[in-house]
Formats: structure tokens, sequence, C-alpha cells
């Protein structure tokens, strides 16, 4: 008669056309023909089944079958995840609204728009900036908020707070009533998610004279605490970094990594964090890949940011899958 062995890490009931018929990792004879071999109990095992045929005679002695127990599921709306692309979406969703954020609108409206599709947000950003402060703009950044939470509560927070951290620094000293309820609003989702403490000092947008005021200098002081935020997270094994460019064709790109267990959550630098300068990015960037399992680079033609980010990467001695196009 064929035998089989059905090999799985623990010992579990092993079934064949729905009978049990012996257990894992011991010898089981079954008559030849096709069978459906199943482990019994819940199914958190993959393969799900096997079917083998067993030959009258001749063939091997054994016919091994392997089962592993499943992966746990991934939540791609991670700690990391959700503290990074939530606060820098409620930034951009702020600032790139004011006047003086208008000639870089259409960057910044690019990067947002993909990570919201990314995410299966159907929220369509205007193609033309509008008012910062006015009722357009407060009515864009709640109908955003609220489809995020659809998708992660912890997501739609955390840009929650990165709209308050900037509406404090524009209304405080102005309207004292606004800067009071946001300030208000990021001590209570301090409070909630145990971050570090905020300096609201630092956070005013200095005006010059004409009203006007630098992007970088508006944005620095909320970055600054984000960097150390992310730079105290635990770390997380099942999170991957990007890293490609994000010229044409790179920006348009999509895809999945199944060579990492956690190919789920990714820590998107490649669509948020491209909006950003360099100088303001680079403080961001050894926390992140400080804190995630592998780096995933694309290294299909020479980009110095790649080449630097690869280094840091391994200098953290992290896992790294370089992939280049055979086109190039």
């Amino acid at each position: 008669m064929p035998e089989i062995v059905v090999q799985y890490p623990a010992a579990r009931a092993a079934r064949a056309d729905g009978e049990v018929v012996g257990e894992t990792n011991r010898v089981i004879t079954l008559p030849p023909g096709a069978h459906l071999v199943e482990l019994e109990g819940d199914p958190d095992y993959v393969p799900a089944c096997h079917e083998v045929t067993l030959p009258a005679q001749g063939g091997p002695r054994y016919q091994f079958l392997s089962f592993s127990p499943a992966a746990p599921a991934v939540d791609r709306y991670s700690p990391l995840y959700s503290c990074y692309n939530g606060f820098l979406l409620g930034q951009f969703l702020t600032v790139m609204y004011a006047r003086y954020a208008w000639d870089e609108y259409p960057v910044r409206r690019a990067r947002c728009q993909e990570f919201l599709d990314e995410i299966g947000v159907e929220v369509r950003l205007p193609e033309q900036p509008v008012g910062f402060g006015e009722a357009a703009h407060l009515d864009l950044l709640k109908r955003v908020l609220l489809a995020v939470a659809q998708r992660s509560a912890a997501l739609s927070e955390f840009a929650l707070l990165g709209w308050h951290f900037l509406s404090y620094g524009h209304t405080v000293g102005e309207d004292e009533e606004t800067a009071r309820g946001a300030a208000a609003e990021i001590e209570r989702l301090r409070a909630k998610h145990g971050l570090l403490p905020v300096s609201y000092d630092d956070l005013a947008v200095s005006r010059r004279e004409d009203g006007s005021g630098r992007i970088d200098e508006v944005l620095s002081p909320a970055l600054r605490w984000l960097a150390q935020m992310v730079d105290g997270m635990e770390a997380e094994p099942d999170t991957a970094f990007v890293i490609m460019p994000f010229a044409p064709p790179y920006a348009g790109y999509f895809f999945l990594l199944p060579a990492c267990p956690g190919a789920g959550g990714l820590p998107r630098l490649s669509r948020l964090g491209r909006a950003l300068r360099r100088g303001l990015l680079r403080c961001l960037l050894l926390g992140l890949i400080g804190n995630s399992g592998m780096v995933w680079a694309d290294v299909s033609e020479p980009n110095h940011n790649v080449f630097y980010e690869v280094g840091a990467a391994h200098a953290f001695g992290k896992p790294a899958i370089l992939v280049r196009n055979r086109a190039s």
C-alpha cells in the first residue's frame, strides 16, 4: 500500500478525503488513487490542502506532504505607517492651500492624491488650490479625514494632528480662539496616543511684511517633532522601507513586495515624503530606515538619493532587496 508522511510543526490529525487517517509526522498508509489531504482543525495553515495521486506500485516509498502555519495577518496601517503618513498627509492638506505654497501645489497635490488612491480613498483633490481656511478648504479637509478614517482610525487621527499643528501655527497671535482649539485637539490626541510633548512656541508661523511665509520654515518645527516621534517608536520587522527615484516613470509605480513577510505594511516615503525638500526629509530618513524590517530599492539608474538611503540601510544592518529594470 502507498504511504505518505504529512509534515507539520505540531501534532495534528491528518484527513484524507474527509476522514481522519493518521497523525502528522508519522507514516500513513492510503490506498492507491487520488486523495485530498488536509489537517484537522481551524484552517490556520498553508496550503489549505494537498491533492495527491498515489500509484498502485512503483514510485518513492513515501510521499511527503508539507503544511506550514499561516503567517499572522500584517496590519498595513501599522503604528509607524500611520504616524508617518498620517501626519504628513495632514500637514500637506493644510499648508499646500496657503498662498505662499501655491507655486508648489501641483507636486504636493500629486503626492497626496497618489497616497489617497493607494489606500482606496476616492476623494479627488482640486486641480487648483482653494483658499487656506476658507469654507471650501475646511470642507475638503473634513471629507478627506472622514474617508481616511474608514481605512484606519489611527491614520486619520495622525492626519488630524498634522492639520492642527499647522492650524495652530497659522492662527496663534491673530485668531486666539482657533489657536486654543487647535492646541486642545493636539493635547487630546497626544494624550490618547502617548505622544511626545509639543513646544508651541516653535510652531508659530513667522510672516514677512507682505504676509508670506516660507514653506521650509513653516514645516520644520512640526517635522522635527515627527522625526523625534519616529525615532522613538518600536521597530516593525514586518514593515518595508521603499527606496526609488520619483521622477517619471517611477512616480506612478505601484507594487507588491512578495519577498517581504509584511508586504502590506509599507511606510510609503515613496508617496508623501517626496513632496518635502531634501533638507526637511533627511531628518526623518534614519528613523524610518532604522525602525523598518527591511528595505526594497530600485537601482535601475544612478540616483544619489537612492544610493544614500541604501547606504544608510546597510549601516543599520537591514536586509535589502535591490531590483533593476533589465531594460535600463
